[in-house]
């Protein structure tokens, strides 16, 4: 029979991807979570859409302010593992929450 590894989830539901991702084991949103990396409510007030797809794709080239200690912690593999229309829900998705 076949093996017990899942197939990479084909959704393009921000929420869903979060979530699949392990994003919101370190960002908090809709008030609840870790504050271990930049808190996901208002992060479209802080960062432009750029520097969040930067952020996903390169995370240590630019720590938001007052996670410097952070660098290095958040995966650097999502470029990869997320398809381009993925990346881009996301980005949409985190952009518009101000």
């Amino acid at each position: 029979s076949g093996g017990s590894t899942a197939a990479p989830s084909q959704t393009t539901d921000a929420r869903a991807l979060l979530q699949e991702n392990l994003c919101l084991g370190c960002h908090a949103i809709d008030g609840a979570g870790p504050p271990l990396g930049p808190n996901f409510d208002d992060i479209g007030g802080a960062r432009t859409a750029e520097q969040i797809r930067k952020g996903i794709l390169d995370p240590s080239a630019d720590a938001a302010p007052g996670f410097d200690a952070m660098i290095g912690v958040m995966p650097a593999t999502f470029g990869q593992s997320l398809s381009a229309a993925q990346l881009e829900a996301i980005v949409t998705f985190l952009a518009a929450r101000k």
